[in-house]
């Protein structure tokens, strides 16, 4: 007699994940890259919506928490949101953490500006900017800073090596030749290692076609090889 009310009844006090999720969105005012999982193909979530699942996982008790870690390192972490680290906060909620990263070097730039900033635990911070730079040659690092600026700011040790070389090509084709050459004389100098940049996986692919025949054992790397020795388009 009431089987029709309890159904109506249990969706009333038990939502789905999915209208829970949804509400959630609303209510934070999530920007529209966050509403895939609400507004796309039922059953199908996008990626994008992955840190506010896990947020609100985390927030409701959907997830374990874990009391014995102690220390929490995250490298890179200008490719985190705050969404993401949120979580993690609530994770591990006896931990101190430690965050590393460099917003120059972000995977994503532009994107976390435009994401809500939920506020993390009133856990003491303590800032610390490292200046020194290790990793790359003087002339490398001026060449950078030509970009970014700020080169006072940075310390940079005492690495000599070439001045690099910014070549512009004033066309399409003009620019693929530059790249041959670019491999042949890595080649001909025997060099161990040489590289094309690409922003994307679909530009690699039609460089690599292009230089394929001028440019024998040219490689082109996937996201699951390792770096391998010779001349590669990534």
């Amino acid at each position: 007699r009431f089987h029709g009310f309890k159904q109506k009844l249990g969706r009333m006090v038990a939502p789905t994940p999915l209208a829970l999720y949804r509400g959630f969105l609303e209510h934070e005012k999530l920007p529209f890259s966050y509403k895939g999982a609400a507004e796309g193909r039922r059953g199908y979530l996008s990626l994008a919506d992955a840190s506010g699942l896990l947020y609100l996982a985390a927030v409701l008790g959907g997830l374990d928490v874990d009391t014995r870690i102690r220390q929490v390192v995250l490298d890179e972490c200008q490719d985190y949101s705050a969404l993401q680290l949120q979580a993690l906060y609530i994770l591990f909620p006896a931990a101190s953490f430690t965050l590393v990263g460099d917003f120059n070097q972000s995977l994503y730039p532009g994107e976390r500006e435009r994401e809500p900033q939920v506020s993390p635990q009133d856990y003491p911070l303590l800032t610390l900017q490292l200046t020194k730079s290790y990793r790359s040659t003087r002339a490398i690092m001026r060449l950078a800073h030509c970009f970014i600026g700020d080169e006072g700011q940075y310390e940079f040790v005492r690495r000599q090596g070439e001045k690099p070389r910014l070549l512009s090509a004033g066309d399409h084709d003009e620019l693929v030749g530059y790249m041959g050459d670019f491999i042949q004389n890595c080649a001909e100098d025997r060099l161990p290692f040489a590289a094309i940049i690409t922003r994307t996986a679909r530009t690699a692919e039609h460089l690599h076609t292009l230089l394929a025949d001028r440019c024998p054992g040219l490689a082109l790397a996937r996201d699951s090889e390792s770096f391998k020795r010779g001349a590669v388009v990534i």
